[in-house]
């Protein structure tokens, strides 16, 4: 591996100085403050953030570092600075450093296959399926085996910590189960078409399939419990998505380790966030939905402490007599798709918090930021979610037309729009 030269040392080492001062700042003392207030219910207004992993490329400014690992530490620094001063939204900053613990699957024994659309900002890509007739090739499908590169994550903290540890403390995070959508892992594996058929053509092996891959999902959560590589997902961490989940009801009692990169952890499963969605669900009914997928989903949920469900469907239709009867059920995803009157009625007098996903047009088409129709967005949502828990995010905005300043006052609209 290139190694980091002296000039990209210090530079990294100026970037690491400015996170630290971030996280330091009273800004950030109050962000985690409205998060934590928020996620126990005492929140005093909604938080709001603007997620900018869709458009990176086009706020990152141009790198400094060439070497492989300088030009990664280089961006996690960037990525945690520069949005601040272009979006100015309630994100918390880290006071530590982090890198992704190795920690994987060989996916069901399978070569999955993926052919990605040309353009750096092209985000469109096509799985290679796996099944293509779900009763004769499901059996190609066996429990996923887990490994965990120790060497690996202990070489990349050193390295980090050579060049930050006295500035930021470096940590190992897992994220691995930040993502853990049942229904997403079969369309990986078989087209939505097809899946679709096989549910009135097989119903008894879609059952199995679904069955398959909750089971090894949650094989893969159970063994890394074991193993004690589990790390925190209710601090400062974005585990919901853009959602912080940082809160005072979790982990479940005191640990003796949480830091990974220290030893193997003590946390469990009941300890932690999980995030899980069925997006890919949307075109069957309620019903099948129940019949299909909802008790894998709550298979699922139980295991863990706390529970941000949804993405991009709208859970308006399965959510009485379905989603609420994941007990541990905290934040449900009110995306653009959603009837937010409807849901918003089914949503009081639970405990389950308003994460509200503005639409991405308003931010993310065109050049100009149509003020008028977006203020209208906003105060609709704040009308119809009074008296819930509500959070604001945005995110699936890709492209900015060559406009960032769009984005500070999008914010500034949605925290006038609060106050009113």
């Amino acid at each position: 591996m290139e190694l980091i030269t002296a000039k990209e040392r210090e530079y990294l080492r100026e970037l690491a100085k400015k996170q630290q001062e971030y996280a330091g700042e009273e800004r950030n003392l109050e962000a985690i403050k409205l998060w934590k207030q928020h996620n126990s219910f005492r929140g005093s207004k909604p938080p709001v953030v603007i997620e900018e992993v869709g458009f990176w490329e086009q706020i990152r400014p141009r790198f400094y570092c060439s070497s492989q690992m300088g030009r990664f530490i280089e961006d996690k620094l960037l990525q945690a600075t520069v949005p601040i001063s272009l979006i100015g939204d309630d994100r918390i900053i880290e006071d530590y450093f982090s890198i992704d613990a190795p920690i994987g699957t060989d996916t069901y024994g399978i070569i999955m296959k993926r052919d990605m659309a040309e353009g750096a900002e092209n985000v469109g890509y096509r799985d290679v399926y796996a099944i293509e007739d779900l009763e004769e090739d499901l059996e190609k499908l066996r429990p996923s085996k887990f490994y965990f590169d120790e060497e690996k994550m202990k070489r990349d903290v050193d390295i980090c910590s050579d060049v930050l540890g006295d500035i930021l403390p470096v940590r190992a995070e897992n994220h691995t189960l930040d993502w853990s959508g049942i229904a997403e892992r079969m369309i990986h594996l078989m087209s939505m078409e097809n899946l679709c058929i096989a549910m009135y053509d097989c119903p008894d092996k879609v059952h199995e399939f679904v069955k398959f891959i909750t089971d090894d999902l949650l094989s893969f959560a159970k063994w890394q419990e074991e193993q004690g590589l589990l790390t925190p997902n209710w601090n400062m961490q974005r585990c919901c998505g853009i959602s912080y989940a940082i809160t005072d009801e979790l982990p479940k009692e005191e640990k003796k380790n949480t830091e990974l990169a220290k030893g193997r952890t003590d946390i469990k499963l009941e300890d932690q966030w999980v995030n899980t969605n069925a997006q890919e669900t949307v075109v069957i009914s309620k019903d099948m939905y129940k019949d299909f997928f909802l008790p894998h989903y709550k298979r699922l949920a139980q295991e863990f402490g706390l529970v941000y469900y949804g993405c991009c469907e709208p859970v308006h239709t399965v959510f009485e007599d379905g989603l609420d009867q994941i007990e541990n059920l905290r934040k449900l995803s009110i995306s653009p798709w959603c009837d937010e009157e409807l849901i918003a009625e089914q949503l009081r007098g639970k405990k389950i918090i308003y994460s509200r996903k503005i639409s991405p047009n308003y931010i993310g088409v065109g050049r100009d930021l149509n003020e008028e129709a977006f203020r209208a967005h906003i105060r609709k949502t704040l009308d119809t979610a009074k008296g819930l828990e509500v959070e604001i995010l945005s995110r699936d905005v890709y492209m900015l037309n060559g406009n960032v300043e769009k984005l500070a006052r999008s914010v500034n609209i949605i925290r006038e729009e609060i106050e009113r």
